[in-house]
Parts: C-alpha cells; structure tokens; sequence
C-alpha cells in the first residue's frame, strides 16, 4: 500500500512530536540525571569535607593523646621497674641497719638489748627473716659468750689452785665446769656448722658476712684452753687433797718430805697445766741430821751376824737413808768391839753413832734335854717354836740323842696356838683333812689335833696347794699343827715310828744350827699350784 503524503506528513509530525517529547523527556531526565549528579557531588565533597575535618578534629585529639599515653608507658615502666627492684632496695636498706645495729651490739656486748629486740618485734617473713636470724644467732652467741665470761671470772678457776683451800668440793666443781665447757663447745659447734639457704645471693652472703663477724669477737678456742687446764690441773689437785705431808704457808705449798716434793716436782712437769705455772712450792729446809737407832749388840762366839740388820738410819725428811759402818769386830774371838754408824741426809747434814758389839766366849752346851731313852726309837724330835724350826736327833754311841739328823723350817701355830711339852707321835695318813675344809700331805700325829703336815692344800690334789701360804714357812702360821714342805712332812712320815718322843718348847737355836729356808713360789709362776719339794714326777718344778 501507497503512503500517501498526509499520511507521511501526518507520520512525520508524529515522529516529530515523538522526538520532541522524546528530546523534552530526555533533557528532563537529563536535567534530573545532571541535578542528582550535582547533589551526589556536593553530598561527596561535604563527607569529604566531614572527614577532612573529623581527619583534622582527631589528628588535634591525637596529639594531646600520645604525650598523655607516652607519659603513661614511662609511668607503668617505672612503676614497674619500682616494684621490681623494690625488694632489693629494702633489702638492701635492712641489711645496713642490721649491720649497722648488729656492729653496735657486738661493741656494746648487750644481750639484754637483743633479747628485748627479739621479743618486741618478732619478724613474720620476708627479708626480715634475715633480721631475726641474726638476732637469733647474736643472742645465742652472746648467751654462750656471757657463760665462758661467767666461768673465766668466777672464782672456781682461781680456787682450783688456791692451795689454802684444795678440797674435794674443788674437784666436783671442776668436773661440773668441765661438763659446762663441753655443753659451750656443742653448741658453738652447731652455731658454726649452721647455714642459711637464701634465695637472694646477696641476702645470703649479708647472712654469711654477720655470722663470720659475730664468730670473730668471741674467740672459742679459748673454751678448749680452759678445759684442757682443768683436766691437766686435776692430778694435781687430787695429788695435794690425797697428800696431807705438806702444809700451805702464805699460797706456797711447804712439803715435809723430799719424796713428795719430787713427786709434785714431776707432776707439775708432766701436767702440761698453765694454770699451775703460778704455784709456788718448796721442800721444808731441813736442818737436821738422820737419826741412828742403834743398840750394843751381843753375840756368841763363832755367831755370824750382819750389822746393817741391826741398825735403821731414819731422816726427817729424806725417810730411810744409808748407815755407813766404820770399825770392826770379830765374832770368832771373845771380847768387846767398837763400831761407828755414820749417816747423811741430802741435805748433807750428818750424824754419827758409837755402839759396842759383845762377843761371849762359847760356852759347852749340855744335852741334859736329850739324855732321855725312847725305848727302841731311833730318833728324838724338838719343835723350838718361837723358831719355827724342828730338829730330829739320833743317838750317839752313848745311846743319848746328841746327834743332829735333820733341821727343818716349819710353820707353827700363831699366837702361840701350838702347844708346849713332850708328846708321843702316832702315824697319819697320807692325806689328811685339816681344818677349814683343806688338806695336807704326810700326816703324822703329835698330839690331839696338833699333826705335822704339809703345807694346806685346797683340795686333796697336789696341784692346788695355797702357794701364799708355803711362803709364809719361818714364820707362826697356823692354826696350831706344824707345817712343813711336802719333802720334810714326807720324811717324818716315813721314818718316824709310832710313839718317838717330841719336845715342843722355846728357845734359841743349838750352837751351829743355821735356821733354813724355803723356797719362795711367785705369783706369777705357772707352777705355783706345787710345792716345788714334792717328789711327785708330774711335779712341773722337777722338769
């Protein structure tokens, strides 16, 4: 289909006016679009603006905020570096018036103050432990220190040489102060031995630094010193308490004998005790000269004699001293000797004695005690008892009992308990029971209970013989039986026949009868159970 030209025009104007609302509608839009642009820009540079100056209002807040800020970091630091360093400080400030107070102390000596330091303010922990450790520690030095003083000042150490007053009562207090000084010495022990773990190492050495200072003002050697001297001056003390031979003359220690004198002499050297360096002793001056006990002496010609038996020499403070003798006699020849005794003590004073020595002419001795007949006995037996010898007679060609046999050494009853007078013998056994539950060898009756034997035996075996006893022969010992050797007993028993005549009496010894002597049996012998004259074979003394 054709279009025609109104149409086209008609179409034309159509577009046209669409284009035009089209156009209108666009630059409305656009005006709109161009508006809103504008607004969004302007929205855009106020925000901007807004933040230029919120940027602006924050960096004038930031710079007031960081001094404040630094300020605060600089103020934690050293709050922090403070409490951190604190203790130290105080430490160190505690230490100083500690040493300082403790200095002040040890000068002054005071424990009292110490004490009252303690028990007013007690420290609860922390470095004040330090504090009272060293409180603690001084008080129990001091304390220690205070007894020593008291002991060096009293006057026991002084008395235990105070010669005018040496008693027991001294010796006891000695030992109580000894005990003291050792309970000192323990305790001073563990108050060195003890150490304080601190964890801070300079609270540790403070500790260790106070401790060795409070250690060097008392010197506890000394503790050791005095108890030595003590212990050293005891022998001495109980030497002067047991010896009563000296007197004490203005503090100076006089001994009356020479022998004491010499024996303190050597303890002081041997005690080691300064103490005793002081003590003044001395041996009484001894002017006289020994005292000679001498008699005139009377013997029988032909009786030998030894002088030095007869004579003592006794000095008044040197005790028993030499005689010298000077002269001779002869004992063989009648007549009257002179002799002279001399003596000198050690302090060289001398002293001199004169006796005579009498020699009898012999005289013939009778045997009228022995002209009497036994019958058919072939021996005559006499006890001389205040001799303690026997004697066994045999007859002569005369059929008299003039010739000597045996002498034998025995022991007689004591106090006179062996009886006297003429008795007839009657053979025993060969053991016999004694009195007091003992035996012995080889009896032979006398008279009664009164039997010649030999020495008691504990029981009835020849290894068991009272070996004090054999010693005692020469000698009154028994109960009242004549003791004799198992040899001598042995022989009367086998040689006496029942019914020989014994004589006990008292009386000197015959002219030429020569008392014997036994044997003496040690203690130490391993043979002393035997009488060593026993004809036994197992007898060890014969091996």
């Amino acid at each position: 289909m054709v279009k025609t030209a109104s149409t086209k025009k008609k179409s034309t104007k159509k577009k046209t006016t669409t284009t035009k609302k089209v156009t209108k509608k666009t630059n409305k839009n656009s005006t709109k679009k161009s508006t809103n642009t504008n607004k969004k820009v302007l929205e855009q540079e106020k925000v901007i603006e807004i933040k230029e100056e919120n940027k602006k209002e924050n960096l004038k807040k930031h710079n007031i905020i960081l001094p404040i800020i630094c300020v605060f970091v600089l103020l934690t630091g050293l709050i922090t570096l403070i409490i951190k360093e604190y203790p130290r400080i105080k430490e160190n400030i505690e230490i100083k018036l500690i040493e300082k107070e403790v200095n002040k102390l040890i000068k002054e000596n005071d424990s009292e103050k110490v004490k009252e330091k303690i028990s007013n303010d007690i420290p609860k922990s922390g470095t004040k432990k330090l504090e009272y450790d060293i409180n603690s520690y001084l008080l129990e030095n001091m304390s220690l220190a205070e007894e020593l003083d008291d002991i060096k000042n009293s006057n026991l150490i002084k008395n235990y040489l105070d010669i005018n007053n040496i008693d027991e009562d001294i010796l006891k207090q000695q030992e109580e102060t000894i005990t003291s000084l050792d309970n000192i010495l323990d305790r001073v022990e563990k108050i060195r031995n003890s150490n304080q773990d601190y964890k801070s190492e300079k609270l540790n050495s403070s500790y260790i630094k106070l401790k060795n200072k409070i250690d060097d003002t008392y010197n506890f050697s000394e503790i050791e010193e005095i108890k030595n001297n003590l212990n050293n001056n005891k022998p001495i003390l109980e030497y002067l308490i047991k010896n009563k031979s000296s007197y004490n003359k203005d503090e100076e220690i006089v001994f009356l004998k020479r022998s004491k004198f010499n024996e303190f002499e050597y303890l002081l050297k041997e005690s080691n005790c300064s103490l005793c360096k002081d003590i003044k002793y001395k041996l009484i001056e001894d002017t006289k000269g020994p005292v000679i006990t001498a008699s005139d002496i009377t013997i029988t010609e032909g009786t030998k004699i030894n002088i030095k038996d007869k004579i003592k020499c006794i000095d008044e403070v040197d005790d028993t001293v030499d005689c010298t003798i000077s002269g001779s006699y002869n004992s063989s020849r009648a007549g009257t000797y002179t002799i002279t005794i001399t003596s000198i003590d050690k302090s060289n004073n001398k002293s001199s004695k004169s006796i005579k020595v009498i020699v009898k002419a012999k005289t013939k001795t009778t045997t009228t005690s022995r002209t009497i007949t036994t019958g058919n006995k072939p021996y005559y037996i006499e006890v001389i008892r205040n001799q303690n010898v026997v004697i066994v007679y045999g007859k002569d060609s005369n059929n008299k009992y003039t010739k000597i046999v045996k002498v034998f050494v025995v022991s007689v009853g004591k106090n006179g308990k062996t009886p006297t007078g003429t008795f007839k013998t009657t053979r025993g056994y060969q053991w016999g029971s004694l009195i007091n539950g003992v035996w012995g060898q080889y009896t032979t009756r006398i008279t009664g209970s009164y039997l010649f034997h030999s020495v008691p035996y504990y029981t009835k075996n020849k290894g068991n013989l009272e070996w004090q006893e054999y010693n005692k022969l020469g000698t009154a010992a028994s109960a009242g039986c004549v003791r004799m050797t198992v040899r001598d007993a042995k022989w009367i028993y086998d040689n006496i026949a029942d019914g020989t005549t014994v004589k006990i009496y008292d009386g000197s010894l015959p002219s030429g009868v020569t008392k014997p002597s036994a044997q003496k049996i040690s203690s130490n012998s391993p043979n002393k159970g035997w009488d060593p004259t026993d004809p036994d074979s197992n007898n060890p003394w014969r091996k």
